[in-house]
């Protein structure tokens, strides 16, 4: 195995401070965030698709007026 992806793969042996994972996150913009997911698996694929579409029109309309 290719020696930067098993430094990638084992996580126990990687180094973590708490420092460098706020730098990490400081610069992430948590204002403009969108939550996005899928179908729940009792929902129909094309009638999420479908009511995502319908919101997006929606929200266009709402911008423009």
């Amino acid at each position: 195995m290719d020696p930067a992806l098993e430094a990638k793969l084992n996580t126990q042996k990687q180094p973590f401070s708490l420092e460098q994972e706020y730098e990490k996150l400081k610069d992430i913009n948590l204002d403009k965030w969108k939550n996005i997911r899928g179908p729940r698996p009792w929902e129909h694929s094309r009638e999420y698709q479908e009511q995502q579409q319908r919101e997006q029109e929606q929200a266009q309309q709402q911008k423009g007026l």
